[in-house]
């Protein structure tokens, strides 16, 4: 079942802007052991897609994120998320700026992150600098993110939505 984990993780990624779409039909075409796995349902979707029609991405993700467990995809992408941020990779600001506009109680912790944008937004009357204010926003996430690995490998049944941030 490795062949149907790396499947589903790429999906996430594919969901998640960090694998182009044109790439996963690519890799998804060269998988043999996934071909032989076709009566999995996701799979099988997988196979059938159109990835040339217009709004593929958004179909894609529509099709074939159902056939995952939401808590499974949120839990993969908080942390992937915050890996990101932790790397400085491009996607920072906009995941930042997510994480600003999340005012989901399950994941309202995330929202504290989340006000580095202002910082960024008025790094002009503030004084800081962006470099400090993304250095700043790196330690932050490390922090969270070792607090959800304690977390979940403490608890096999953990879900991103019952994270608790020690106080």
């Amino acid at each position: 079942m490795k062949a149907f984990e790396e499947f589903k993780q790429n999906v996430f990624r594919v969901v998640e802007d960090q694998l182009p779409l044109a790439d996963f039909e690519a890799w998804l075409y060269v998988q043999s052991e996934l071909a032989e796995q076709m009566h999995i349902d996701a799979i099988y979707e997988a196979f059938c897609f159109h990835y040339g029609k217009r709004n593929a991405n958004v179909e894609f993700t529509n099709t074939l994120l159902p056939y995952f467990d939401q808590d499974e995809f949120l839990l993969w992408k908080v942390k992937a998320n915050l890996q990101d941020v932790i790397e400085g990779k491009p996607t920072t600001e906009r995941i930042l700026y997510e994480w600003y506009r999340t005012y989901d109680d399950k994941l309202g912790f995330l929202n504290s992150l989340g006000w580095y944008v202002s910082e960024l937004e008025c790094m002009e009357f503030t004084g800081l600098k962006r470099n400090e204010i993304l250095d700043e926003a790196k330690e932050s996430a490390a922090d969270l993110l070792d607090q959800i690995l304690r977390q979940e490998k403490g608890n096999p049944d953990f879900k991103i939505t019952n994270f608790k941030y020690p106080q």
